[in-house]
């Protein structure tokens, strides 16, 4: 061949245009591709954005070496913004994660729920190029919602820049009101974008999706098909799909089957019912249908359940080549040049395996630490763990085994209950006894066996009457203190405790012994978040047991939370406490000394409390409540007694 001229190279000018730049190590004609716009309300997962999207790009970098395109992040501060753009996906990735985690800052803006965000929409939509891709980052914050003329241009703008518009929400927070979320899903609909809620999607098809929506060729886009309803048991739409089309991009976000049938009667299934069955997410993603027939399709969905569906045509001068065996003339967003297929890199010419398993790609081997991934040529495979099974397109899912009694060793009668991680636990239902392997009658529970001052406790296959003055765990954290509180000295994790492991009978004890105390507890004190205290007063030692209301102080109230506990003066002078694990974490049972209550012999209808920083036996003053619940030894509620007044006088 004349001047050396590689039969290679002669193949990729036949599948190509003119002229050839030197990209990134390969010889290739430099293109635009689909660019990116990432717009964030303050929205706080900068880091997990970073990390998805990272893999995105190097990922459609790798197939597509020679397609530049704009990389565009504007953050908004509620009536403000701060622009970057850029060619470069470092930068871009960079500018993403600028922001350091600072607590202070994250609160206060995500508290603010005003943010102008649809201010900020229309100027993604003016800096970012025709047929963008735009990613909203939000916490549904668009205080500007119902400003029609603000509204008005950005209706304009999506016209004009034909750009996909996808809102990705992060509910934590911000309350949305209905006629907001309608403007919200009137952009993304006309846009054929979407409205996501992050909590109730699987990120990796999601991000998967959005590696397709920036592959996709532009100016050859045609918009066929957009659906966004109600679907109740079965639903069927026809629409055309025109002449000389070399794919169809269909998206959604549904847990509804479909069913496309072309005008040949040919047939292509999406079925992600099971993937929500088992993980209760509404799953975003993209397929591609090639070179689609011409004529009326039909779509069949079936389910009960929204139905989000946008189908994209595309066109192009696609030739038939000789290109490297792994690369083809016809692949999506190959511009008909010699494009490496998926799971592939290279400039046509040469391409080279892509190892899915390293860091910098995506793969949903282990997205739920459910297996390890393997590469293979063009592609890569799961190794699944226990209690995980392989489906390609979701790679490994949780195995339901509670739907199969083969599948668990739970007792016929008890309750098993499938974990989205793997796992299953059996629980024995109420009035029976064991570890949910093994269930009998829990005597306990089916009467009073026991007289007032002991404990009815149940074992394999028996149980007995204790007395838990004898039978109690000590307890002796100083940190349960009431004294022990939050402060910028002291405030670090370590600090913060929980009695999520407490089950039984304990008695707190130091150099003195303690007792809960029967008074609300500030925030942040006893080691804890929520600390916990007793609703009423403590028992005599003729009282025997009896039952309390355990409560969690926090900014709402000093009562959030109840919970039940047991009490027990024992004829010693101190207090046991049979006690459960508690409802939440950071919480813990308080504590304060009742040593000055030792050798007190209080009246009928008096009591050992703390009036005036004194120690003594005090009468209850029924009438000081709050919210119809006494809140305990506060101030008032102990009062001294007729008798203590008269001989001060």
């Amino acid at each position: 061949m004349r001047g050396g001229m590689s039969l290679s190279f002669l193949l990729v000018l036949l599948c190509s245009s003119n002229g050839w730049t030197r990209t990134e190590g390969y010889h290739c004609k430099q293109r635009e591709g689909t660019s990116l716009t990432i717009l964030m309300d303050e929205t706080p997962a900068y880091h997990s954005l970073s990390y998805s999207l990272e893999k995105v790009l190097n990922s459609v970098s790798a197939r597509f070496p020679c397609v530049t395109r704009q990389y565009t992040t504007i953050t908004l501060d509620r009536t403000e913004t701060n622009e970057t753009i850029t060619n470069d996906k470092s930068d871009f990735l960079q500018c993403i994660t600028r922001k350091s985690w600072d607590y202070a800052y994250y609160y206060k803006h995500m508290s603010i729920c005003n943010q102008s965000l649809l201010y900020g929409l229309k100027r993604a939509l003016e800096i970012s190029p025709s047929e963008s891709l735009i990613l909203v980052y939000t916490f549904g914050c668009m205080a500007d919602y119902n400003d029609t003329r603000l509204l008005s241009e950005v209706y304009t703008l999506l016209e004009e820049k034909k750009s996909q518009v996808y809102f990705l929400r992060y509910s934590w927070y911000c309350k949305m009101e209905a006629s907001q979320k309608d403007v919200f899903n009137e952009i993304a609909s006309l846009s054929y974008g979407g409205f996501i809620d992050m909590r109730m999607t699987d990120n990796y098809e999601l991000w998967r999706s959005f590696e397709l929506l920036l592959s996709k060729p532009l100016n050859s886009t045609l918009h066929l098909l957009n659906i966004c309803l109600k679907v109740t048991e079965e639903y069927t739409k026809v629409f055309s799909v025109p002449t000389s089309l070399s794919y169809l991009l269909i998206t959604r976000n549904q847990r509804v089957i479909l069913k496309f049938t072309d005008p040949n009667g040919s047939t292509f299934a999406i079925d992600n019912t099971y993937y929500y069955n088992y993980y209760n997410y509404y799953v975003q993603s993209s397929n591609l249908i090639k070179t689609p027939a011409e004529g009326s399709w039909i779509l069949n969905a079936r389910g009960n359940s929204s139905l989000s569906l946008q189908i994209l045509g595309f066109t192009g001068n696609y030739l038939d080549s000789d290109c490297h065996p792994n690369a083809t003339c016809s692949e999506f967003g190959g511009y008909g040049e010699c494009t490496c297929k998926k799971g592939f890199s290279g400039d046509g010419t040469t391409c080279n395996d892509i190892d899915e398993c390293q860091d910098d790609y995506t793969n949903n081997c282990d997205y739920y630490s459910g297996g390890s991934c393997v590469n293979t040529i063009g592609s890569y495979t799961c190794n699944c763990s226990r209690g995980y099974k392989y489906i390609s397109e979701f790679g490994c899912v949780d195995i339901d085994e509670c739907a199969d009694s083969s599948l668990n060793d739970c007792d016929p009668i008890a309750i098993c209950r499938n974990h989205y991680y793997g796992s299953y636990t059996c629980t024995c239902p109420d009035g029976y006894y064991g570890d949910g392997r093994h269930c009998e009658v829990n005597e306990c529970q089916q009467g009073t066996l026991c007289d007032s001052n002991e404990d009815c406790m149940k074992y394999i296959g028996s149980y007995s009457c204790v007395d838990p003055c004898s039978n109690h765990t000590v307890l002796d954290d100083s940190w349960r203190s009431t004294s022990n509180k939050a402060n910028s000295s002291n405030y670090q994790y370590d600090w913060y405790h929980c009695d999520y492991d407490l089950s039984g009978w304990y008695r707190f004890k130091r150099e003195y012994d303690q007792q809960i105390p029967e008074h609300c507890i500030p925030v942040d004190s006893c080691g804890a978040d929520f600390p916990i205290w007793m609703n009423g007063s403590h028992p005599t030692v003729s009282d025997g047991i009896v039952n309390r209301t355990a409560c969690s102080s926090w900014y709402v109230g000093c009562c959030t939370i109840p919970n039940n506990i047991s009490v027990k003066k024992c004829p010693e002078g101190f207090y046991v406490y049979k006690l459960q694990s508690t409802p939440t974490c950071y919480s813990v049972y308080c504590t304060e000394s009742n040593h000055s209550c030792s050798g007190l012999d209080c009246a009928p209808g008096e009591e050992c409390g703390i009036v005036d920083g004194v120690h003594g036996c005090y009468c209850r003053d029924s009438s000081n409540t709050t919210d119809g619940m006494q809140l305990g030894n506060v101030e008032g509620k102990l009062k001294k007694c007729p008798r203590e007044e008269k001989e001060e006088k």
